[in-house]
């Protein structure tokens, strides 16, 4: 009777667990069902906004798909019979709307729960800027970039994980980061045959490795995780013999993220923690850095970019996303300001495109487009999801974006943005590990990848 009991004890138990498990997983698939729905609503909301502003009108709405266009009807509508979305619309000034979708259903628990996503959509077709990309670049790509071809690779060694890329042809400069401090972290390849590039030297700067790279003439800049020397400065005028020839011991132990270097000033930015995350230095004289500016920004500054006046930074910083500096005077650096994208989420790309958009990317996969004619007032154009988060973003001419990715199937991405409201998928290409850093020269896509096998080379078909 006792072990009777105790077998009816332990299966029941059983049963219970595999009930469990089978409950969960069914809210499991639930929730991501829903949570498609809600991402659904916003494709919907931002396809009726391209077609006819207007039709994006302020209140709540069901979703109705007729053919392949949406268009509102009623206050909410139901998909698979449990899967109530509702689309609310809120005025945010005259060329701006709110967009909240929300999925309620009754879980296989039998409680309710809710799925939401929320974004910003703008009357791109009142804003002043004209709807074709017309990115300026002094880079050219030519052929057909919507089947790029690997054209070679190279590594870095056991260990070694690519984080940037500059070029400066024939050379190649990847750096990288390493569990081991007496590895090599500034990697310099002979790329003339860019089927078979070859290392020519290598430089180790101790412990921490380097996060990124930044050319300005025969001058390498170098942000270092070293708290010893977290701006580095290499000559390069022979890369063969590739030297560190001066370093910044920066104050605090907040690690150099980012650098950007320029005619006679390079702008450091750290994580946050430090006293100003962001740091510009003057630089004629590259191997004694002067510090001209700093700004206190409260999130790490992930990347740089610059326009024909003004330097801008991204950020994790929950309110101060894109951060401007005047740079008419290098001398005098004013801060115009910051942009808040009320998103909540860290930007970690930036890329700026002639006359005035930006394209930023984040953590949740997406390229975000803004018109930037009012610095601390930008304007959200549109978005595209990369699927993975956005570690580096080049815009040439062309109208072609090349974005390095951690999207694990597609790390290597190209974008058409010859329609800022229509951006799309031109190519892609699948590595090994993520890309962190794109560099173009000569019809050619340098890709700085998180493994040992850290250089890729790719070109166009003819």
């Amino acid at each position: 009777m006792i072990a009777l009991a105790l077998f009816v004890l332990l299966t029941m138990a059983a049963f219970t667990l595999f009930g469990t498990a089978l409950s969960q997983d069914a809210l499991s698939r639930q929730r991501q069902a829903a949570q498609n729905l809600a991402q659904e609503g916003q494709e919907a909301a931002r396809q009726i906004r391209n077609t006819d502003w207007d039709a994006l009108a302020v209140g709540t709405h069901g979703l109705v798909l007729n053919g392949n266009v949406w268009s509102f009807s009623g206050s909410e509508d139901v998909q698979d019979g449990i899967y109530h979305r509702s689309v609310v619309v809120i005025a945010v000034g005259d060329d701006a709307r709110e967009v909240v979708v929300t999925v309620q259903w009754t879980s296989a628990g039998g409680g309710n729960a809710v799925a939401s996503a929320t974004s910003r959509l703008t009357h791109w077709q009142g804003l002043p800027l004209p709807l074709a990309s017309n990115c300026r670049s002094t880079f050219s790509a030519t052929g057909d970039w919507s089947n790029p071809v690997v054209l070679g690779s190279a590594d870095i060694g056991s260990g070694n994980q690519g984080t940037d890329i500059a070029v400066k042809l024939p050379y190649a400069f990847v750096s990288g980061v390493a569990a081991s401090a007496s590895k090599p972290d500034l990697f310099v390849f002979d790329v003339s045959n860019p089927a078979a590039p070859t290392l020519v030297t290598s430089v180790d700067i101790g412990s921490g490795g380097i996060n990124s790279l930044s050319l300005s003439g025969n001058t390498l800049y170098a942000a270092s995780p070293n708290d010893g020397k977290e701006l580095i400065v290499f000559d390069v005028t022979t890369p063969t013999s590739t030297a560190s020839i001066g370093s910044v011991n920066m104050s605090g132990s907040a690690n150099a993220l980012s650098v950007l270097a320029s005619d006679g000033w390079v702008a450091v930015g750290r994580a946050e923690g430090s006293s100003s995350e962001i740091v510009i230095y003057s630089v004629s004289n590259p191997a004694s850095p002067v510090v001209e500016a700093s700004y206190g920004i409260s999130g790490d500054i992930n990347d740089f970019a610059v326009s024909a006046t003004n330097l801008y930074a991204v950020s994790e910083s929950a309110s101060q996303d894109i951060t401007t500096i005047d740079m008419t005077d290098p001398a005098n650096p004013s801060l115009v300001g910051s942009f808040d994208l009320h998103d909540g989420l860290a930007d970690i790309s930036i890329a700026f495109q002639d006359p005035n958009t930006i394209f930023t990317g984040n953590v949740d996969g997406k390229i975000i487009v803004l018109d930037s004619t009012n610095p601390t007032d930008m304007t959200i154009v549109d978005e595209y999801n990369t699927q993975g988060n956005v570690n580096d973003i080049l815009c040439v001419v062309n109208n072609l974006i090349f974005a390095g990715t951690t999207n694990s199937n597609k790390e290597f991405q190209i974008l058409n943005i010859s329609d800022l409201l229509n951006i799309t998928e031109y190519a892609s290409l699948n590595f090994p590990q993520m890309a962190t850093g794109v560099d173009f020269a000569d019809n050619n896509i340098y890709v700085s990848v998180r493994s040992n096998d850290a250089l890729r080379i790719l070109t166009s078909t003819p």
